[in-house]
């Protein structure tokens, strides 16, 4: 009977105990329960910020990751292999300085708790238990393939189901306490705001890692891109996600385990594009392809084979889709269908000066039939337009071309894979052209308009290479000589000259000095140019000079005439000379033949009166005894095709039209540089362009968005970049400091430097981080801010000593925070359906406070602080050099320089109400910035001086001033 009544004691113990723990779970939120994290996270727990410690711990996320992980935890299979390997793989990336800065700095101002990358969900998920892992590792998954609102949605649709799945099984147990757990799991809220937190921050660390893993990231986008899988066929979202979901996990611990692994379907490729965790694979997408990763997470014999069959030919790459009937407030299901090919990953700059590439390429058709001939064009180019190493010498007016330029060489220096990544966004640009210019607008033309005489003969540099290109022009468009003239305006002058189009014979005899006839079997073939001269002229010229041949002394006599003829408007033609060779060059100096200051000549006397002349004077035969001239081709002001017959209407029908497009083996020998002349080059690169305008908006800078931009417009290109479909309103972003997105804190530049600093109005940095929020948040400061009231308990630490002119910081104990209030705003943007439950993009009411020692002082806007009418008082170093006197005694020759002296937070509150104040705050930039934000709050001028201030200068810069209250930042 012992071992009965023994065995019947502990029964009873082991009920005693099981309803003790259940009582006490009914009576205790497990949320708050925290478990030691593996070690193979400790590295990561040691760089995650102190803010996102605290989240992932005992805030939001930590409770998020306990509520998943026990609703989900009878689900999954047992994964600890690849955990533990996640753990080294996280905390190796998270050890980089680059990817991951540890705590923010003070340079980072106010955003120094949000700066570092978004570790938050891993290591709310290590501290949760390995349910909890899994869950976080769905949430990489969905990150990575579907969009943020789509993501959530499949969350909340998750969650629902997953707890009714457990309501039905405890409504169906014999023994209600053995699902209590479950029960009791399925019975916490899990809000749609949290689980869109979750997301946010599995997204952010994608940004991370994938810039970590760059070179194993683009190796699986190739083999993603060259796909056609689906990642489950199941068509209901609880079943496909949690069997994909396992699917995953089993795979890829058996390969952390060293077994091989075969599959047909994307799910594994999705897990590892999503965990980064990188097996070497076998693909056969058709024929064998082994891809080396040489991951040392993997054993050698981890083997993943790939069967990548084409299931369908509409879909590219692995494609997951799914019916979204928690998307909306209202309406059936949306289908979302999404894959993962490279065109719907993100891409650095330099992958985006790819595809503007591509979209450049698409217009210049015989200028880019590959893209080797358009790298040529854009090399030819660059060394046109003196762009040497990225960088315009002189030159801002073509500063956009720097990032076509870049690229260019950079391409021609990347590895194979590289490379063909490379011309895949090329190809995409080329695919999708109207990026640039507008789907309504017609594409502009080639190599940015120098292929249309228009835009090119305004470019060169002198009439010679116009005429030389008009000329060469002729043989392109096989044009008759006998039927046309060149009529050109002289560089700087306010006459007209022609030329012919070819050599024709000289029917005159030569003569010798003497007068005597030169005898000639072959009569001389030559380039021939007219001047314009009046009536009033000719008879002159002929009574000066009977000998036409002796050219130099007739034009040089004829320069006599220069004021007689000012205001002469008809005009007849002259011979003026002959251009045949080299040797015509050397006998005759053009520059000494060309008359200054002659009038145009009009087109009816020049057909006229002109035509009998020329054959007089000239004796050129092959001009035709025209009737009128017909405008062909070329530019009308500076050098042009005139057709001259007595039908020119006939004969404009049957040739080219008037603005042909010049070939590429036409242009190239025109294309160097000397036949150019620069800043016309600059004026002419196609201006009216949308092309153009639009590569020069997007002109990246190293630290600034674009200068040619507003702040609040800066933002919305910003948001379109890190979204690709949110088009926001600029005016609605006029209040906006900051903006967060992913791993990125986008400020204005003005927020996180010196206020002496030369910032530009639209000046952005980024900094790697995030607020916590999913989507796109805007940062905007309250309509007013606070400032504590004076206090007369505090008299003693007000002093308002006298500004003795030393540079000193008195506001050692000042930090500047962030926090947000209550109030956001949804932002409309044009990708947003109306029922759509998640915004993609709000505005968020944030107080940037200011302490002093612990103390709240004031809350600060900082960006109304910049728009006041704040001045640097600053002074070249030549004059600082020259100026000696102190600031004491500069006192009796400017008694307004004497000023009070604040040192503490409690003295400006209670500053002067007239008069100068010094704030003593020298080399602390935050606190500078801070107090000059309060000064100008009350009603102060601040004048923020150099950190060698001149008091000469701040002297006379105040006298400038009809100001009551100025405030020195010192």
């Amino acid at each position: 009977m012992a071992g009965p009544l023994n065995r019947l004691a502990a029964s009873m113990v082991t009920v005693r105990n099981e309803n003790s723990a259940s009582l006490v779970n009914l009576s205790v939120d497990f949320t708050l329960l925290k478990v030691e994290a593996p070690v193979e996270f400790s590295a990561l727990g040691s760089t995650i910020s102190r803010k996102r410690k605290a989240d992932a711990e005992e805030g939001p996320l930590h409770r998020t990751a306990r509520r998943l992980g026990a609703l989900f935890e009878d689900l999954l299979p047992p994964a600890e292999d690849l955990f533990r390997a996640y753990g080294r793989r996280v905390s190796e990336i998270s050890s980089m300085p680059s990817i991951n800065p540890r705590d923010g700095s003070k340079k980072d101002g106010i955003f120094a708790s949000h700066v570092g990358a978004d570790t938050a969900t891993i290591w709310a998920a290590a501290t949760s238990g390995s349910a909890a892992i899994s869950a976080h590792l769905l949430g990489c998954m969905l990150a990575r393939i579907f969009t943020g609102p789509e993501a959530v949605s499949i969350w909340v649709e998750l969650v629902q189901r997953r707890k009714e799945w457990i309501h039905d099984q405890h409504e169906n147990k014999l023994y209600s306490h053995e699902s209590r757990a479950a029960n009791l799991a399925a019975q916490q809220d899990i809000s749609r705001a949290e689980l869109a937190s979750w997301d946010a921050s599995a997204r952010a660390w994608l940004q991370s890692a994938d810039q970590a893993k760059e070179f194993q990231h683009k190796q699986t986008m190739l083999i993603l891109n060259n796909a056609s899988v689906p990642i489950s066929n199941e068509c209901e979202i609880y079943a496909s996600v949690t069997k994909a979901w396992a699917a995953a996990l089993e795979a890829m611990n058996s390969l952390v385990n060293g077994i091989p692994q075969r599959v047909q379907d994307g799910v594994a490729l999705l897990a590892i594009s999503s965990w980064h965790l990188y097996p070497d694979m076998i693909i056969f997408a058709p024929s064998r392809v082994d891809v080396k990763m040489k991951d040392p997470i993997f054993e050698s014999s981890a083997l993943l084979t790939l069967g990548l069959e084409h299931l369908r030919s509409d879909v590219k790459s692995v494609y997951w889709s799914l019916p979204l009937a928690c998307l909306q407030y209202y309406g059936r299901p949306v289908q979302a269908c999404r894959n993962m090919n490279q065109e719907n990953s993100r891409i650095t700059c330099q992958q985006f000066s790819y595809i503007l590439l591509g979209c450049v390429f698409d217009g210049w058709k015989e200028y880019a039939s590959t893209n080797e001939e358009g790298f040529r064009w854009v090399e030819l180019l660059g060394k046109l337009l003196k762009i040497y190493e990225g960088h315009p010498r002189n030159r801002p007016k073509v500063a956009w071309f720097t990032n076509l330029y870049n690229a260019t060489k950079l391409v021609t220096h990347l590895d194979e894979l590289e490379r063909k990544s490379a011309y895949q966004l090329i190809n995409l640009g080329r695919r999708r052209p109207s990026f640039l210019y507008g789907s309504n607008a017609a594409p502009p033309p080639p190599i940015f308009g120098l292929s249309q005489l228009s835009i090119l003969i305004p470019a060169l540099k002198n009439d010679e290479s116009r005429i030389r290109l008009l000329r060469q022009l002729r043989v392109q468009l096989k044009l008759n000589g006998s039927q046309y003239l060149i009529r050109y305006q002289p560089s700087g002058q306010r006459w007209i000259e022609y030329a012919s189009i070819e050599a024709t014979q000289r029917s005159r005899p030569k003569r010798t000095h003497d007068g005597k006839i030169k005898e000639s079997l072959h009569p001389p073939i030559t380039l021939v140019q007219w001047i314009t001269l009046s009536p009033a002229q000719l008879p002159t010229c002929i009574q000066r000079g009977e000998d036409y041949d002796n050219l130099p002394r007739l034009m040089c006599e004829l320069k006599e005439l220069e004021e007689a003829t000012e205001s002469d408007q008809n005009a007849t033609n002259f011979w003026k000379n002959g251009l045949n060779s080299e040797e015509s060059r050397r006998t005759h100096d053009i520059s000494q033949l060309k008359l200054k200051g002659l009038v145009f000549g009009t087109t009816d006397d020049f057909m006229t009166a002109g035509n009998e002349i020329l054959h007089q004077i000239s004796g050129v035969d092959g001009v035709p005894a025209a009737t009128s001239q017909l405008y062909f081709t070329g530019d009308i002001e500076l050098a042009a095709l005139f057709a001259v017959t007595p039908n020119p209407f006939n004969l404009a029908l049957k040739g080219p039209p008037s603005a042909p497009l010049l070939s590429p083996d036409f242009l190239e020998p025109f294309m160097v540089a000397q036949n150019f002349d620069s800043e016309t080059l600059d004026a002419h690169l196609y201006p009216s362009s949308n092309q153009v305008q639009s590569l020069k908006a997007l002109k990246l800078k190293r630290r600034d968005a674009s200068s040619t931009l507003t702040l609040s417009e800066a933002f919305a290109c910003i948001a379109m970049f890190e979204s690709a479909t949110c088009n926001l309103d600029p005016t609605a972003l006029s209040e906006a400091f900051a903006m967060s997105s992913g791993n990125s804190l986008y400020v204005a530049g003005s927020l996180l430097c010196d206020p002496q600093e030369r910032t530009g109005s639209s000046e952005i940095r980024r900094v790697v981080g995030n607020i916590g929020r999913a989507g796109i948040t805007f940062l905007v400061s309250p309509p007013e801010v606070n400032e504590r009231e004076p206090n007369a308990e505090r008299w003693m630490a007000i002093n308002h000593n006298k500004f003795d002119g030393k540079l000193e910081d008195h506001f050692q104990q000042t930090s500047v925070h962030l926090s947000f209030t209550q109030y956001q705003i949804p932002l409309a943007t044009e990708d947003t359906p109306r029922h759509t439950i998640d915004n993609s993009a709000v505005l968020v009411e944030a107080l940037v406070s200011v302490y002093g020692g612990g103390t709240w002082v004031a809350e600060i806007d900082i960006l109304k602080a910049f728009k006041s009418k704040f001045r640097k008082a600053k002074c070249s170093a030549v004059e600082r050099h020259l100026v000696k006197d102190s600031y004491e005694s500069l006192l009796e020759e400017y008694p307004h320089l004497a000023a009070t002296s604040i040192e503490n937070w409690d003295e400006l509150i209670e500053a002067p109400s007239t008069g100068t104040i010094a704030v003593r705050a020298h080399g602390n930039w935050l606190a500078r910035l801070a107090t000059m934000a309060v000064c100008v709050n009350n009603n102060f001028t601040p004048f923020v001086l150099t950190d060698e201030v001149c008091w000469n200068c701040c002297a006379k810069l105040m006298l400038q001033q009809d100001e009551k209250r100025i405030a020195l930042i010192c």
